[in-house]
């Protein structure tokens, strides 16, 4: 097993120009609500981890290329984290895309499997 870089198709977390982030349409009082996900005064790494988590079985690696320092707040339907369209479109209400394209990325390759002699 090595690590390498291989360039692959990934979704990448972008910003859209003109919003903001930090300063998307959450309430500062909403914390919890049913069927949201919602993340107040967060690291951009949070969001991206649970879009990693919630979509642990793509095939396409989801990174950040906001340049985002900040916090963000964001809400996020539990629905849609899955939907990837339907994700986007909640993205975009947050000034943040989701964009496919091809990146070098560091990745675990498995060169031998072992074998069992019993």
């Amino acid at each position: 097993m090595t690590l390498e870089y291989q360039k692959m198709k990934c979704l990448a977390l972008t910003r859209l120009p003109g919003k903001d982030p930090g300063k998307a349409s959450v309430d500062d009082q909403l914390t919890e609500a049913g069927d949201l996900i919602i993340l107040k005064d967060r690291p951009m790494e949070a969001l991206v981890r649970l879009l990693r988590t919630a979509n642990y079985k793509l095939t396409t690696p989801i990174v950040d290329e906001t340049g985002f320092s900040g916090n963000v707040h964001i809400r996020l339907t539990k629905a849609n984290l899955r939907n990837i369209p339907a994700l986007r479109k909640e993205l975009a209400q947050a000034g943040l895309g989701l964009v496919e394209k091809r990146k070098r990325i560091e990745v675990m390759v498995i060169t031998q499997v072992a074998s069992s002699n019993k």
